[in-house]
């Protein structure tokens, strides 16, 4: 009889400490004791501290885990093992109400199944070095779910046009910019259709813009003389390549660098000489 007295004295003794906020140590020594009851209590009722985070994700009963989620804010390091653990149940609970940090983020793109990956891109946008991973990863349905909503950053878009799907590539140059890199691996890469979609909706820095002129694609000139100037290296370029109809289409419009200019006056072609003085005499 005194024995079960004492029992629920110490049960009564327990019940009354998890009431009472603990410092990390505690908190460590509660899950190294390991009673289920008594961690599903306390962390109901209190966030953990930073390395019982730690120590609780790593103990990996998925009972508590999951109401852990519910009721923690989550450290860092915990993060990167709830990810890292892999549990799917578990890591849909928490992307549903919490973006990633940066390791957790890289994390799951890399290891990740694809209805975690398409979950969490529907709600956030990457960060760098995940968006490089996602593309990487090559995955057309989440690629395709990501760019027709977010900007690459640089190196991801020109992983993206190093990668080669047509039907990504397309959907992503008809909307957005991309960094000066891609654009020179775009201009390579040789698709009409790519390049014609560009440049008909974007400027290209000068280095591509270079590349356009000598890959020599008069339709793709054209289409992009219709809406933007060029740099006075690739005005010059333009000039010396001797394509009547697109000099006429470029000095009826635009002003050019004094390079360009004299190349245009020692090409010595009177229309082509009367359409640029026409254009500066309207401007005076």
């Amino acid at each position: 009889m005194t024995r079960r007295i004492r029992q629920k004295g110490r049960t009564s003794l327990k019940k009354s400490n998890i009431m009472n906020r603990m410092n990390c140590e505690q908190e460590l020594e509660m899950l190294a004791r390991g009673n289920h009851e008594e961690i599903m209590a306390y962390v109901a009722k209190y966030p953990l501290a930073r390395k019982a985070q730690e120590a609780f994700v790593k103990r990996g009963n998925h009972e508590e885990i999951m109401l852990f989620i519910k009721s923690n804010p989550v450290y860092d390091d915990a993060e990167l093992s709830l990810v890292q653990r892999g549990n799917h149940e578990e890591i849909m609970a928490y992307i549903v109400e919490n973006f990633l940090l940066y390791r957790s983020e890289i994390a799951l793109i890399k290891h990740g199944n694809h209805e975690e990956i398409m979950a969490y891109i529907a709600k956030y946008t990457l960060n760098s070095k995940a968006e490089l991973a996602l593309v990487q990863r090559g995955n057309h349905e989440e690629v395709m779910a990501y760019v027709t909503k977010h900007l690459l950053s640089e190196g991801a878009d020109l992983s993206l046009i190093q990668q080669g799907n047509h039907e990504e590539i397309m959907v992503y140059v008809s909307n957005n910019l991309l960094f000066s890199d891609a654009e020179l691996a775009l201009i390579k890469r040789g698709d009409h259709e790519e390049i014609m979609a560009y440049v008909s909706r974007h400027p290209l820095s000068g280095e591509p813009q270079e590349a356009l002129i000598a890959r020599g694609n008069h339709e793709e000139i054209m289409a992009y003389i219709a809406d933007g100037s060029f740099l006075s290296e690739a005005e010059l370029a333009l000039i010396k390549r001797g394509k009547h109809k697109e000099i006429m289409a470029y000095v009826s419009k635009y002003f050019l660098s004094d390079k360009a200019e004299n190349a245009l006056m020692q090409r010595g072609n009177k229309k082509e000489i009367s359409a640029y003085k026409k254009l500066q005499t309207a401007s005076l």
